[in-house]
């Protein structure tokens, strides 16, 4: 490692860093990517640390607020998105229920859509898609349309 190497990872990172927030990670793996050797990219990342530019407790406030309130998700995406960053997933009791997230999500998606007959399987393959289970879909479709659910089944 010379100092213009590290220099020069430095200012990788610091570029990376402008276009949108990385956790320590992913920049770690950017920065070798980019190849710099393991050396520079920690001095790189522990700068942009000190300078207040990089954090993983940032990140994981940013990344629970998208997807409790933003587009709410449930727990299994939420500890995929995690881990797909390198950040240990939050504790679920921190977290707003999961069934209160799949209300939120359906009630920000399709407001106060009118039931058709295709409406039931769209509102469980969004849910599905965001990552809920099946019976907190199914609580939560009754929760936000109470007796839907009964209507159908009989």
């Amino acid at each position: 490692m010379t100092i213009d190497q590290t220099m020069e990872a430095k200012r990788a990172a610091v570029s990376l860093l402008s276009i949108r927030d990385y956790s320590t990670e992913e920049l770690k793996q950017r920065l070798n990517e980019a190849g710099f050797d393991e050396e520079s990219a920690a001095v790189a990342i522990a700068y942009t640390q000190e300078k207040g530019w990089q954090s993983d407790e940032k990140i994981a406030e940013m990344l629970i607020d998208r997807l409790t309130q933003i587009r709410p998700s449930g727990d299994a995406k939420i500890i995929d998105e995690f881990q797909s960053r390198g950040l240990k997933p939050p504790p679920t009791e921190r977290l707003p229920s999961e069934l209160d997230r799949a209300c939120l999500a359906l009630a920000q998606k399709y407001g106060d859509a009118r039931f058709d007959a295709k409406a039931l399987q769209r509102w469980r393959l969004f849910l599905s898609g965001r990552g809920f289970l099946p019976d907190v879909i199914d609580e939560a479709i009754h929760r936000w349309r109470p007796g839907l659910l009964d209507a159908v089944d009989a």
